[in-house]
């Protein structure tokens, strides 16, 4: 049994516009990221000198700390998920790579589909990868996990953020609901 050619680069195709859709995600993420660190760096800065908002300044920089937490812990599964799929893509393209019947050949041979899009909805299911991953156990090259490092690096950033900003809260828990109090009275008055 043969399979088609043409079927085969279409079917490579799709592996490749998953990688490059990985690297356009990644690249969006990481501009997201650094956003929302620059937002917490103004914040803070701006909160240096003007100490009678510090306490709304800190809730600001906890809050994006909590969606930079959260953003992170998402990119980082987004990258799983997609390795996950190219890993199954390029199991099923080395399955059919034996079989297939490049246009020079005879054509005596019957050419049938190698059905590659139904076989790797197959090997997600067999990779656990459609549902919610507790583990990783894809094959790759030891290098590939470097992708994971700059949204982890960036999720601990946000966590040192986190406990910096949350610090003087609870160190100050009295004061900081006067302030909110006071705050909320101001709103509410005007």
């Amino acid at each position: 049994m043969r399979y088609s050619f043409d079927e085969f680069k279409l079917y490579y195709e799709s592996a490749e516009k998953v990688t490059d859709r990985r690297i356009a995600n990644n690249q969006w993420n990481y501009s997201v990221c650094v956003a929302t660190i620059v937002a917490i760096a103004l914040v803070w800065s701006w909160s240096v000198n003007n100490r009678a908002f510090a306490f709304l300044s800190l809730t600001v920089v906890a809050a994006l700390s909590i969606l930079g937490v959260l953003f992170s812990t998402l990119w980082i599964r987004q990258i799983a998920d997609y390795k996950s799929l190219n890993a199954a893509k390029f199991s099923i393209l080395n399955d059919i790579a034996p079989s297939i019947a490049f246009p020079s050949m005879s054509k005596s041979e019957e050419i049938v589909s190698s059905n590659p899009f139904k076989r790797e909805w197959e090997e997600l299911q067999k990779m656990d990868a459609l549902r919610e991953l507790s583990s990783r156990n894809l094959i790759a090259l030891k290098s590939s996990n470097i992708e994971f490092y700059l949204p982890k690096a960036m999720r601990l950033l946000y966590v040192l953020g986190l406990i910096v900003s949350v610090a003087p809260i609870l160190r100050h828990i009295g004061s900081y609901a006067a302030s909110w109090a006071n705050w909320l009275h101001l709103l509410l008055s005007h």
